[in-house]
């Protein structure tokens, strides 16, 4: 009789095992949208096509926060994806990147939103966490690949054992308010706000080896956008900052691709300085989100298919 019971839980588990095995690596999942997740891998949908994918920090992410996706798409006349996350360094933007175009997916134009501090830290890259996205066999075989930080693989480990059980098969809710969707930055005290941003987004100063090792991956992007068909374009976006102390080196390297790699390049750091467009130093509102794509981003994709049909 025991050794009946045993047989059976010894199946019992074998089968479990296989059923997980299948729900993790099958890639037919709900397909949700930035609205209500900010998981990207839930929102990768296959063989859909788009007119723009933007990649980036929370700077491009703000981008499809709440209605934002839909009101910009009505405003520009065009549809997109956006991949870009918080703290989102180039090295994980070329994996969601790659995933995107292993889903079969196709796009006319790669724009990816680029914030100088990201070629300066492995913080923003290797040690990035993916508390955001669901377990999946396909992302974890990535960050192995590209040589993630050990804690970086064993927290999003973790996310396959979340309480209630299986909970990292699911969507992670946006809970933004609307009152920060729409809120002002206030003027008061904005450049120390200023100076204590810099401070946490350059945490190991300026490093030349660590801005070559990121300028590799970005020019791995650039490869891969364009074998499957894809024009590129670069833009440093607009805030309230006077300064950045890692542009200028950003902006020599991404006019050098623009002569050699063909690529859309267009410096936009300075060129929106009205507070009621931003909720702090550097994220729009809403209202800000939709003048920018509408008056700025509109008008890039539309020169660049001019001139890059």
């Amino acid at each position: 009789m025991k050794r009946f019971v045993l047989k059976c839980i010894v199946f019992f588990v074998i089968n479990l095992a296989f059923v997980l095995l299948l729900y993790i690596t099958n890639n037919n999942f709900n397909i949700y949208n930035h609205a209500i997740t900010e998981s990207n891998f839930l929102t990768i949908p296959q063989n859909a096509n788009y007119d723009f994918i933007i990649l980036g920090t929370s700077h491009a992410r703000q981008l499809s926060v709440g209605e934002r996706q839909r009101l910009i798409e009505e405003g520009v006349g065009m549809n997109f994806m956006n991949i870009a996350g918080s703290g989102l360094g180039i090295l994980p933007e070329k994996i969601y990147l790659s995933y995107f175009f292993q889903r079969q997916n196709s796009v006319k134009d790669v724009v990816y939103v680029i914030d100088p501090f990201v070629f300066y830290s492995p913080q923003w890259n290797e040690e990035i966490t993916f508390d955001n996205e669901p377990f999946r066999i396909t992302l974890l075989s990535a960050l192995v690949e590209n040589r993630f930080s050990t804690n970086t693989i064993m927290g999003y480990v973790g996310n396959f054992l979340r309480w209630p059980p299986f909970a990292g098969f699911d969507p992670i809710w946006d809970n933004t308010s609307t009152s920060t969707l729409e809120k002002e930055v206030g003027l008061s005290n904005l450049k120390e706000a200023i100076d204590r941003e810099h401070s946490a987004l350059y945490p190991d100063g300026f490093e030349t080896s660590n801005f070559n090792k990121y300028t590799a991956h970005l020019k791995s992007i650039i490869d891969m956008s364009k074998s499957h068909g894809a024009r590129v374009i670069f833009i440093i976006p607009p805030t309230l900052w006077d300064f950045d102390p890692g542009k200028q080196t950003t902006k020599n390297l991404l006019i050098n691709y623009q002569k050699s790699d063909g690529v859309g390049f267009y410096d936009l750091s300075g060129s929106l300085k009205n507070p009621k467009f931003y909720s702090d130093s550097s994220h729009f509102n809403t209202k800000g989100a939709v003048y920018f794509s509408t008056y700025f981003l509109k008008q890039i994709l539309t020169e660049t298919r001019a001139t890059k049909p």
